[in-house]
């Protein structure tokens, strides 16, 4: 490793404000505008005898040896970008030590430097008053003071100016935004302020060094049971402020979850069972064995003068008692830094080891009300979600869970150009993610990337994190389940305390379904029966009525399999949208397993049910497909091309890129059938069509091999048919419940092939 070095140096920020709005909203001027950047920066500042440190996408660091070369520099750089095409970009100077190791710079006087440009405007150059000292026998140069700020995790407030010559705005106090609390300093308190750091950094060592158990109000017993924290009550009589409450519920469980030192659970996941609860009205031993909360933090906040008030209390539920209150005040315009202050109080009585690495700056609090607006919107309307958010982001350039939000809409979209961006933003700016959102970040690329196992173990972390956190948990077990992981899958769902489900007053429940699909790659069908008759709600999920008749097919139940297909038939069986499914899509799954099990008597009995669901019905939209299907099934592969051949998959009928897949399926269909009746050239023909779909996901090429990997098993090519089939899973075609590889009637030739039994065979 290389030795670090010190030395004395003037610190230039600069970065493009609003760069991540213009990239979501014009891409090629997005483009334009940071090449300009990048190249005004290694023109001028090497111009100035200065070094550029490192690019930060749409941001950068300087150094310069000579504070008024840096100053000189900046004014040039602010001029250059004026020229059109202008680019608005914000610049601050710093003057002190940093540290250089391994080719990269370090140092208190890096993170300063960085909260003085994010507290500028467009177009404007602020400096320290270290750097104005360097430079104000410059008759040619003029400042404008700006006031003390006391910026976030710097030890004493650092004095701002603005540079004021023509061309360069000097920023109203109001337009003043950043990671700071504004406090002027008296010229007493100026001789009190070190003597107060000192005691306050004599206390802070003995207590972290002794052990935070000790001085925590809290019992262990206390610290060790299931938290939750309530949204706090608005009792400041404006609604501006209603977003708050729920802004230091969710500040709170996460810092505290990432402490990984409270057994906290989310409230937001348990609304159910609060709502329904004595909660606040006295012992409630009914919430604590429905839940596991032993513990609740609930609070309120008011206003009295010109003060703000967070009061909450800890108290045990069982009992309806107050364990221990808290209460923090502070300047009403100083909100963040009251948050702030009570989120660090709450984390030491949790004993946290290392308070400073968990405690986050709370976002601006109008970017988290624009992010909030957004989350109700991401299936109704993508559009104004990815509006809200970039608000939000835009507001405040720290808070980064609104960007999230925008990867998944642009992965619903197909928008995989736009996700590598955003990706690549996003990581540059991973030294300030806490630990949600660098699982969030790395959970997007491994997504991005198509690798899903990796994507299943992070989604497993964020459960770990929170135990309440039903989603994550159901979708990590699925992942797992589709990359053949069935004792995973079933060991992450298993773990669910099903009380926090929220499921106790549902009509429908997936749990069951998601449980079968790894019961079924394992072979526990005796343990999906016992899944599927136990089921006791009025309405059934789809999978598990599929997924139970298939295994009473691999159990040789036949009877009972007739007993429940009338059962299912009379019941209201629902797909994962809460549509009714139509029984076509059921019944040809049976015949999917009929058909591999070898029950030709049972098989042609369930295909006539097959055929007869639209017979009289050649307006239907899927008539010609369940009509091949019924022949296929029949072993007419003649008839089958005939209805297939005459089926039409419509771009306008199907979002997105979804047309191409279902016009892949087709395709195979229609090639299986040529290579079963020895026409081979035909056969091949399909082949190319399905080769040669565009790209336009993300999943296409995984597709285009499974799909081809149809034809090449009726081919006779075995060995090249396995071949596309495991490219096909390496590019994220997944084990995909009970319709893929082991499910498959068109992969049949190769059941017994000794490579797809090794592909198949489940791996851990």
């Amino acid at each position: 490793m290389t030795a670090e070095s010190r030395s004395l140096a003037t610190i230039l920020f600069a970065d493009i404000v609003g760069y991540t709005a213009l990239m979501q909203a014009d891409e090629p001027k997005a483009a334009q505008l940071r090449r300009k950047f990048h190249h005004s920066i290694e023109t001028l500042v090497g111009s100035y005898e200065g070094q550029v440190s490192q690019f930060y996408g749409d941001g950068a660091l300087c150094l310069f040896q000579n504070s008024l070369q840096a100053v000189r520099c900046a004014i040039e750089l602010q001029g250059s970008f004026r020229q059109d095409p202008s680019v608005p970009v914000r610049v601050g100077l710093h003057l002190g030590s940093v540290v250089f190791e391994d080719g990269k710079v370090f140092g208190d006087s890096i993170n300063i430097a960085s909260r003085i440009e994010s507290m500028g405007v467009p177009g404007g150059v602020l400096i320290s008053k270290k750097v104005r000292d360097d430079v104000k026998n410059q008759p040619d140069l003029q400042f404008a003071e700006l006031g003390r700020f006391d910026f976030k995790n710097v030890q004493e407030p650092i004095e701002v100016y603005a540079l004021a010559m023509e061309g360069l705005p000097v920023p109203d106090r109001s337009e003043l935004s950043g990671k700071f609390k504004e406090k002027p300093v008296s010229g007493r308190s100026r001789w009190i302020l070190p003597a107060v750091i000192a005691a306050i950094a004599i206390l802070a060592i003995g207590y972290w060094q002794i052990g935070s158990a000790s001085s925590s109000p809290l019992s262990e017993e206390v610290r060790q049971q299931r938290l939750a924290v309530m949204v706090f009550e608005n009792q400041t009589m404006d609604s501006e402020m209603e977003s708050f409450g729920r802004m230091i519920s969710d500040w709170l469980t996460k810092g505290l979850m990432e402490t990984g030192e409270a057994n906290i659970i989310s409230a937001a996941n348990i609304q159910h069972a609060i709502d329904a609860s004595r909660i606040g009205k006295g012992p409630d031993p009914d919430f604590v064995s429905n839940t596991g909360i032993n513990i609740m933090l609930q609070g309120r906040y008011y206003r009295q003068e010109d003060q703000l008030i967070i009061h909450a209390n800890i108290v045990d539920v069982q009992s309806g008692q107050v364990i221990h209150p808290v209460e923090k005040r502070g300047s009403r315009d100083q909100m963040l830094q009251l948050l702030d202050d009570f989120t660090e109080e709450i984390l030491g009585y949790w004993a946290v080891r290392d308070q400073k690495r968990f405690a986050q700056d709370p976002p601006n609090y109008r970017a988290y009300r624009e992010y909030i607006k957004a989350l109700p919107l991401q299936i109704s309307d993508p559009a104004q979600t990815e509006q809200h958010c970039l608000n939000a982001y835009e507001i405040d350039s720290t808070f980064y869970a609104p960007l999230f939000t925008i990867l998944s809409l642009q992965y619903q979209r197909g928008h995989g150009e736009q996700m590598r961006d955003l990706l690549d933003f996003l990581e540059e700016r991973q030294e300030n993610f806490g630990k949600w959102e660098s699982l969030r970040y790395r959970e997007w690329a491994a997504i991005y990337e198509l690798d899903w196992l990796r994507v299943a173990q992070l989604v497993e972390q964020r459960y770990e994190m929170d135990s309440s956190d039903y989603t994550a948990a159901r979708n990590a077990s699925v992942i797992y389940s589709g990359q053949n992981r069935p004792v995973a899958a079933l060991a992450v769902l298993s773990s669910f305390d099903m009380r926090l489900s929220g499921l106790q007053d549902a009509e429908i429940s997936w749990h069951p379904a998601m449980l079968a699909f790894p019961h079924y790659l394992l072979s526990n069908y005796a343990a999906i029966d016992s899944l599927a008759t136990n089921y006791d709600l009025p309405k059934f999920p789809d999978a598990l009525a599929v997924m139970h008749m298939q295994a009473l097919v691999k159990l040789d139940s036949l009877k009972r399999l007739d007993h429940y297909y009338q059962i299912y038939r009379e019941k209201e069986v629902l797909s994962n949208v809460g549509q009714p499914t139509p029984f076509d899509q059921i019944t040809g799954m049976v015949c999917d397993a009929l058909l591999l099990a070898g029950k030709k008597e049972y098989l042609i009995k369930y295909s006539n049910m097959l055929r007869n669901e639209v017979i009289d019905q050649p307006e239907h939209p899927n008539y010609y497909r369940i009509i091949g299907h019924a022949d296929f099934y029949e072993g007419d592969y003649t008839k089958a091309l005939a209805a297939w051949q005459n089926e039409v998959v419509r771009p306008e009928d199907w979002p997105g890129w979804m047309h191409h897949s279902l016009g892949s399926d087709l395709a195979s269909r229609i090639g299986v059938c040529y290579a079963y009746l020895g026409e081979y050239d035909q056969a091949n023909k399909q082949l190319q069509q399905i080769a040669s779909v565009p790209d336009v996901h993300a999943s296409i090429r995984g597709i285009r091999n499974y799909y081809s990997a149809r034809i090449l098993a009726a081919l006779g090519k075995d060995e090249e048919a396995i071949a596309f089939l495991e490219k096909a899973f390496a590019e994220g075609f997944e084990f995909f419940g009970p319709i893929r590889y082991i499910y498959d009637p068109f992969l049949f030739p190769l059941f017994d092939h000794p490579g797809f039994q090794e592909f198949v065979r489940p791996k851990g």
